[in-house]
Formats: structure tokens, sequence, C-alpha cells
């Protein structure tokens, strides 16, 4: 007889075991990424999914044979797994490199791993995703960003050596033409003298442009914050452009609003320079009419001040597609502007960006053939206004003024800002109207106290205008101001003896003005403020430091020439070392009240010259100053390391 058993029950177990494996086979081959189910005990495979296989490079039935523990490459992969599995029992996306198995190549993969029971077994769900081709994209990627820095900064150093080299002769071009205006040439040779000058700081505004933009394409154009007058920046704006607007017969005008503030923070520089790039411009543009600079406020809080700064021309104006294409790089209005206008086609680019970074925008509005107007705003600081007395004393209310001048605009802008200081004011368009509105108030026996006189009017300029004016039998001669927007040399010559008692130029503060009529008819003036105001000559007044002596650090001997004779001529004590060893020499010989410092000279440099003296405790305070063609942002860096208190770059 035999023994019979059921076995019913485990064969249904056996295959329901099966249906599982066979199950969770289907779920490992569904995923996209490779997985396999690893025994605890011995690190073997039980079950693997076919991407595991293309990533290991291995048969499925080698794979189950397989000891995961040799498919690191490098141990310590294999350890920070183990580790992590110990610390946080469960492996989160770890990247590794493995090897595949019949070839031995390398590859990168992210490695995860879970604790799971297999049935009866402690083992982990392990997944692997390939990231090989990742890696080569991030490794192509660092390797082109390292390629792209070595290219800027050997951009940058290019930029630096050039601008170097330019800015060397430049300086022996621009200070030896100044020189050379100070000396007796004749009308002709004054002329070409003159246009050299020009020629030399056209070329400086364009080296400019092109050091601007490459720090804009390096990210590294900064605006300042720093206490200023937005009258002294706009005097120095007007110096910049007047000469050029005066030279085609157009007419300047400053338009400042009421209430615009004069004490701000910011970067009067960086205002200044946007101006100056849309005055040149729109000088460059126009053949007849005015260029007018306004400032109006848009916003204002108890801290700060948005400001739109608008230049209107009469020129050529702009069509909407030539519109469309301004404030980008290297570009103009179309190509033939380049050719007959010049211009690099990046003073609007630069425009812009410094108005951005003031917090500002730029814009434009023009009608083709009637001229445009050119914006931008900039939110400023406002900063600590200085005490004046500003309103007239009370014997001066009421007092006459009379303004001639031939440009509307000009008229209109001095009209409203002397009727806010409570004079009673008239306007005429000519030195002829002038006479008859001057005789006529005088027979009325209503005189004018002061009379206002624009210099380059048709017919009658200012100066024949004044000595017409002295020639009248007027029971009261008149005060009489000239009023420009050009200071000429011959204009401050010819004023005093055609009767003026004072030039003022354009723009006119309100202040400016007041003190100067206050003066003019004896009132009391601000005196801080007078003193600030002196008219100048070509030189200051030099006061306590003429005379200091001043030691000149310079190699080339162009340069060494200009500085000495400009500083000899300025009542300055000069000595010449051509380096920085020869320098130190000299400094342990005798004092000197300042250094004038180069930074490229043979045998030892401006900036180890510097550090050598500042190490003398003699020296500690001596004021040494870098002058210099090396203008970029690093190499002023340099020099304030170094101990020097400031820089002065070439052409001076």
């Amino acid at each position: 007889y035999g023994v019979t058993m059921d076995i019913t029950e485990s064969r249904q177990a056996e295959i329901k075991l099966k249906e599982s494996q066979e199950n969770i086979q289907k779920v490992l081959e569904s995923a996209p990424v490779g997985l396999a189910i690893v025994d605890l005990a011995n690190a073997k495979p039980l079950l693997v999914n076919k991407a595991i296989c293309d990533i290991f490079d291995i048969a499925y039935e080698d794979a189950l044979d397989l000891d995961t523990r040799t498919i690191y490459v490098n141990p310590d992969d294999r350890s920070r797994v183990v580790q992590e599995m110990q610390e946080k029992g469960r492996v989160d996306h770890l990247e590794c490199i493995f090897k595949k198995q019949r070839t031995g190549d390398h590859f990168w993969a992210v490695v995860s791993m879970m604790p799971i029971k297999y049935f009866n077994t402690q083992a982990v769900i392990a997944s692997y995703l390939d990231i090989t081709e990742m890696k080569e994209i991030q490794r192509e990627i660092v390797r082109a960003r390292d390629l792209a820095e070595e290219a800027s900064h050997a951009k940058a150093d290019f930029l630096a050596n050039m601008s170097h080299e330019i800015r060397t002769p430049m300086n022996a071009i621009v200070g030896f033409s100044a020189l050379a205006m100070k000396t007796d040439l004749n009308k002709k040779q004054r002329d070409y003298v003159r246009k050299i000058q020009q020629s030399g700081t056209h070329l400086l505004g364009i080296i400019n442009d092109i050091l601007d933009f490459s720090k804009i394409e390096a990210g590294k154009l900064s605006v300042e914050q720093t206490d200023f007058e937005l009258e002294k920046m706009l005097e120095n704006v007007s110096n910049l452009i007047s000469e050029k607007a005066t030279n085609k017969g157009l007419e300047l005008v400053f338009d400042i609003g009421k209430g615009t503030p004069n004490f701000l923070v910011g970067d009067p520089l960086r205002l200044g320079q946007i101006l100056v790039n849309y005055s040149n411009n729109a000088v460059k543009f126009t053949e007849q009419g005015e260029i007018v600079i306004s400032i109006q406020v848009e916003e204002e809080t108890d801290r700060d001040v948005m400001l739109r700064f608008a230049v209107r021309d009469t020129g050529i104006g702009l069509t909407e597609e030539q519109i469309g294409k301004l404030f980008q790089s290297f570009s103009q209005a179309d190509t033939s502007t380049s050719r007959k206008y010049g211009g690099t086609g990046l003073g609007l680019a630069i425009s812009k960006k410094l108005a951005n970074l003031m917090g500002g925008d730029v814009g434009v509005e023009s009608e083709h053939g009637k001229g445009s107007t050119f914006w931008f705003t900039a939110r400023l600081g406002k900063g600590v206004v200085k005490a004046r007395k500003f309103m007239p004393d009370p014997d001066l209310r009421g007092r006459r003024v009379l303004v001639v001048d031939d440009n509307e605009m000009s008229r209109v802008v001095l009209s409203d800002m002397l009727t806010g200081m409570t004079f009673v004011v008239k306007d005429v368009s000519s030195g002829k109207a002038a006479l008859e509105e001057i005789r006529a108030a005088d027979e009325e026996k209503q005189p004018y106290d002061v009379v206002l006189l624009d210099w380059q009017m048709p017919e009658m300029d200012g100066i024949a205008t004044a000595r017409a004016i002295r020639e009248l039998s007027l029971a009261v001669l008149p005060h009489m101001i000239m009023v420009t927007a050009y200071g000429r040399e011959e204009v401050f010559k010819e004023a005093p003896l055609a009767g003026f008692e004072n030039v003022l130029i354009k723009p006119v503060s309100s202040s400016t003005m007041f003190d100067t009529l206050v003066q003019a008819m004896g009132g009391q003036r601000d005196e801080a403020r007078d003193e600030e105001q002196q008219a100048t000559p070509l030189l200051e007044d030099l006061g306590t430091i003429k005379g200091s002596s001043i030691l000149l650090v310079e190699d080339n001997e162009f340069n060494q020439q200009i500085a000495g004779e400009l500083l000899t001529d300025a009542g300055f004590q000069v000595d010449v070392a051509e380096d920085g060893q020869k320098a130190i020499e000299m400094l342990k010989k005798r004092p000197y009240d300042i250094v004038l410092m180069d930074m490229q000279m043979p045998v030892m440099d401006g900036v180890t010259a510097t550090r050598e003296i500042r190490q003398d405790e003699r020296f500690q305070n001596l004021p040494i100053l870098a002058m210099t063609a090396n203008v970029m942002e690093a190499d002023i860096e340099k020099c304030r390391e170094a101990g020097m208190q400031d820089h002065i770059g070439k052409p001076i």
C-alpha cells in the first residue's frame, strides 16, 4: 500500500508566490530606471529589471549572481551609501561612479535605496538612474564658463592695456595743445590748436564709452551715493557743451522747475554723463534753434525725490522706426547717421543702464523734421539744505529788472526766476528794443535798476547794447549784468570795458542770480555764497597752497613736461622722479607737500613705491595721488589699497 498526501494547499501557495514574483517583476519592468531587489545577507540581487541590465551592461542571469559590493569604482562611494543607510535607514539620491560589467567603462548614476521585506527575506530595493550624459553637459557648461571667464579676463586686460596705451599719447596731445593755447599764436594757429584739443576730447569720449560698455557687460557699472548740489552739476554740464552750441549758433537754455531741490544725494558725475550725452546729440543733430535742458519733480517723499531730466532740441527729429532702434548697444537711428554725424552708438545704451541703476528710466519723444526730447528719470536722496537768506531786503522788493535775450525760452526762464524773488520784471528780444524800453522808462521816472543782457544776439550783441545804454542821457544808469551760455575769455575781458559789473554763466541758479543782483544794488548778500561764487579766471585763487612743493613721479618725458609746466605756471614748485625707486630716495632727502604718482614705470612701479613710502612713519599722512593712464576700476582699487588718497585719470 502507498501513502497519499494532499498537497493542494502547498501547490496553490507556490502558484501564488510565483504569481506575486511575476507581478513584482512586471512592476520593476515598467519603471524607466534600473531597479533591483537585493538580499542584505549576501548583497546579491533577488530580482532585477531589464533597465538595470542595460545600465550595467550585464546579462539577466549574470545580474542575479552579481555581488553589488563590487560595482562601485570609488570605495568612498560605497562607504557613503552604507553610512547613509545606517544613519537614516535609507539612501536618497547619492551620485556615484559605477563600472560597466562587460567593458569596465565608468558611468555616473544616482542611487537610492529603501529597506523592504521581500517575502521572508530582509532586502533593499535599489534604483539606479544613469546621469552620465547630464554630467557631461555639466562639464561642458563648466568648461564653457571657464573659457568665457578667460575670454572676459583677456578682453578686460586688452581694454585696460589699450586704454593705457591710447591715453598716454593723448595726454601729450591734449596737454601740449593746452600749453600751446597759452602762448602767442596768430588767429590761424589758434584755430588749428583748438581743433586739435576738440579732436582729442572727442576721442577721449569714445574711449570712455567703450570702457563703460565693457563694465556693463561685466556687470560692474555702478553709481555712487554722495551729497551734491544740482546747480553745480548743471554748471559742469554747461561748461562741457556750451562752446559746441555757441559755435553752431544754438541757444542753450536751462529750465529748472519750481520746487526742485538743489541739495541731493546721488551720483552727480553719472547724472552729468547722461545729460552731456543727450546734449551732445542734440547739438550734433540741430542746425538752428535752441537746446533746452529741463528738470522737473515727478514724485517726492520726505526722504527722496524722483526727478525728470529732459533735453529738447529743434533738430532733425526721428521717425517711429528710428526711435525703435535707440538705447540699444552699437545702434544708431540708421547707418547713414554714423557716416554723417559720427559716434559709436554706445552713448544711449550706457545712459539707459545708468538711469536704471539710479532707479529711473529713459525715453524719447520726437517728430520727424521738428526736433526731439530725450528724457530720463532718477531717484535721488534729499541732501542737507544749507541755511541761507533768500528773500530780498524790504528796500529791494519791487526793484525793476529788464531781461534782454533774443531767445524766448531764456526770457521766460529768467523772468519767472526774478518774479519769484519779488522783482518787477519786463523782457525784450533785442538790443534795439532794450534801448527803447530803457529810454521810455527813464522818461516815465520809472528807471530800471538792473539790466540782464545776453551776449550773442542778432544785429546788436550784448557788448554793443551795453555801450549804447551808457551813451543814453539817462537820469540813472542801470546796473548791467551779462548772462551768457559760454564764458569765453574775450567776454570776461570786454564785459568790464563795456560797463558790465558781472558776468553770469548759464545755467544761472536762483541763489547765484539773487546774490549777484543784491550785490549790484548794494544790498546785503549771502557772504558764504559770495565767496563760493567769486568769478574765477583760468586758474583759481590757490590761496595758502600756492608755492607748495610737488614731487611728480613719471617716466614719460612728454608727461613730465606737460605736468611740470602746468603746475609751475600755477605757482607750484615741482621736482621730477622718473621711477618709484627714485621717488623714495628723493623723499628721504627733502620734504614734499604732495606726490603725484604714475602707476606703470620701470625699476619700481607706483603701487609698490606707495606701499614702501607708507611703511615709513614720516610719510603716513603725506598726500599721494595716482596720476595715471590706468583708469579701470581694478586699477583705482589697487591705488587705494596701496595707500593713495585719490586717482586722476589721464589725459589731464
